[in-house]
């Protein structure tokens, strides 16, 4: 009996398998049948056949990346971008094409579609799967520089080089975290608010995104009839209401901020700044212009101890501010301390220089390896060993042609 009964689990056993087997077979010629149906319409260019095609394909295969991507395909082909977005959502994670897929929603996310941070999320999804892949890092990178929010742009920087997969643009973002304002700050943003218009991220940046924004009206013109009608407001003018009046929406704002800082910092009013710097947000602690501003107002009032301890501060923050080293060698020179001035002066003045170098180029993924030599030495000069001679070894391999 107890052999009988093992010989029919075993036949039960085969059977099982028998009909699971037979099931994959049948799955399998399914699946087969559908990418042939949609490959002849892709192939025919007809958009509307592989959409009705996919459609099927992904409600009786939802697990399928196959069928995600020519989803994804047709509505590329019917111009429904958000769709196509929305498909490559779908892809598995661990399908080879996955990192692919997802770069190509990232992209569509960041332009047709104007969901930027549905695009950030792809990509840390996308550094999850492959923490080594570039194009994620410089997708991030490129975000946070022309939003213009600064201290992510260095995190994301040494982020991507503490990965390995860094570009020489890469130590370029890092270095000029601070001051680096891309040509196609303000177009990007503006449209963006096209999707989102009251985003405050976007509004700022629009507003504060071109290089070396003005802060100052022009001046009016001395020879001009008073009695003449006046004229329509200049750029700078214009751009500095614009600014002032979303520093009055966004009274914390600290990228506005720091600009109506700067403003008093230059104009010497040290009550205007002390107003401003107590307006502040928690997270400005975090930023090293609200160090540099507070030591200039300890410097003003003679406190130059706690000038140089804020100082030192801004400088933890980001080694490569030239601003705040420029700040430090007054200090240094004031307090006695003449040889280690003129030495920080030095360093600062190699980070004026390599600013200048920088601004004058058209593109930064395209910076010659002569500036890109010059970032290293400065990177050195700030202390940066392992940054410097990370970029070194990437110009020499690019010099030899070798693979990064």
């Amino acid at each position: 009996m107890r052999a009988a009964l093992a010989a029919i689990g075993v036949g039960l056993l085969a059977a099982g398998a028998a009909m699971v087997l037979l099931g994959l077979g049948r799955r399998a010629d399914r699946e087969a049948e559908f990418l042939a149906t949609c490959r002849a319409a892709s192939a025919a260019g007809d958009w509307e056949r592989l959409e009705r095609s996919a459609r099927a394909w992904t409600a009786a295969r939802p697990d399928s990346t196959s069928a995600w991507l020519s989803l994804a395909e047709a509505a590329v082909g019917r111009h429904r971008p958000a769709d196509a977005a929305a498909a490559l959502d779908r892809v598995a994670d661990d399908d080879p094409r996955a990192t692919a897929a997802l770069l190509a929603r990232v992209d569509l996310l960041f332009t047709d579609v104007g969901r930027p941070f549905a695009a950030v999320d792809t990509c840390e999804r996308i550094i999850r799967i492959d923490p080594r892949r570039h194009e994620p890092h410089q997708r991030l990178a490129f975000f946070y520089a022309v939003t213009l929010q600064r201290s992510r742009l260095a995190e994301e920087a040494r982020r991507t080089i503490a990965a390995g997969c860094d570009a020489p643009e890469t130590f370029v973002y890092l270095v000029g975290s601070q001051w680096l304002t891309l040509s196609n700050t303000e177009a990007v943003n503006e449209s963006w608010l096209r999707h989102d218009p009251d985003n405050e991220l976007f509004l700022v940046a629009a507003a504060c995104g071109v290089p070396d924004v003005v802060i100052e009206p022009e001046p009016p013109d001395a020879g001009a009839d008073p009695d003449a009608a006046r004229p329509q407001p200049g750029p700078a003018t214009a751009r500095l209401a614009r600014i002032a009046a979303l520093c009055e929406r966004f009274p914390r704002n600290r990228e506005l901020l720091a600009i109506f800082l700067q403003q008093a910092s230059t104009r010497g009013d040290l009550d205007e700044l002390v107003r401003l710097l107590a307006r502040a947000p928690a997270d400005a602690a975090g930023d090293c212009r609200f160090w540099r501003f507070k030591a200039w107002a300890h410097a003003a009032r003679g406190e130059l101890a706690e000038a140089e301890e804020s100082l030192l501060r801004a400088l933890a923050i980001d080694p490569f501010d030239q601003a705040s080293r420029h700040e430090l060698a007054g200090v240094l020179r004031k307090t006695g301390r003449a040889e280690a001035g003129a030495k920080m002066a030095e360093v600062a003045e190699k980070g004026r220089t390599l600013r200048r170098e920088i601004l004058q180029q058209p593109e930064i993924r395209t910076i010659p390896k002569s500036v890109l030599a010059d970032v290293a030495t400065y990177a050195a000069a700030c202390g940066e060993h392992d940054i410097a001679e990370r970029l070194r070894r990437a110009i020499e391999l690019a010099k030899a042609g070798a693979p990064r």
